[in-house]
């Protein structure tokens, strides 16, 4: 039980450094949350800062995940010890106590991590979410489809244990992380992504 405490501090930890803000702070002297749509991750930094930006945000928040779950495999065994890992990782950067809890959405981070957990299946979904920005240019939309689609592999092939409980906590905060895309997108006022 102890381990797992450490797991999710550290990686809570981990999910604090915001690629964003730093990017933001350290090129252009500015606070990304408040630009754009006020959010502290890949798209808005795409959008504010550029494609350079964007990309380097991207791959940081990538590698959270992705290191968080390796830091629990190190640490421990099976998939409690990852699933921790994961959760903790997206929650940290979601709501980063060292930003006054005002992080990201946790997409590249969750992606970073289900490379570990659940590649084939992240796999898929990433092909679905680009598909669904190549016809929609709609990122929101296309990151919630991607995870419901992780969802639903996970409970075709895995059934309901931990990933299936981890996915779905996940899905619940995205969801709730994107409730005013997903008000915008019904009524047709989402952004589209729009980049220089």
């Amino acid at each position: 039980m102890l381990m797992y405490l450490l797991i999710f501090i550290l990686c809570y930890l981990l999910g604090n450094i915001n690629a964003a803000y730093i990017y933001g702070r350290l090129t252009k002297n500015t606070d990304i949350r408040q630009h754009g749509s006020g959010n502290a991750g890949t798209t808005n930094a795409l959008r504010v800062m550029g494609k350079k930006a964007g990309t380097i945000v991207f791959i940081s928040d990538f590698l959270k995940g992705l290191i968080a779950v390796l830091i629990a495999k190190l640490l421990s065994d099976g998939a409690y010890a990852e699933a921790i890992a994961a959760f903790a990782v997206i929650i940290g950067h979601n709501w980063p106590i060292f930003l006054k809890f005002k992080g990201g959405k946790g997409v590249a981070t969750l992606m970073g991590a289900y490379a570990i957990i659940a590649p084939i299946f992240l796999l898929v979904a990433a092909v679905i979410a680009f598909l669904i920005i190549y016809f929609t240019k709609l990122v929101s939309l296309a990151s919630i489809c991607g995870i419901y689609s992780i969802l639903i592999m996970v409970i075709i092939f895995q059934g309901f244990g931990v990933n299936f409980i981890l996915t779905l906590i996940i899905e619940l905060i995205s969801t709730y992380q994107h409730r005013a895309n997903i008000k915008r997108i019904v009524k047709g006022k989402e952004n589209k992504l729009d980049v220089y």
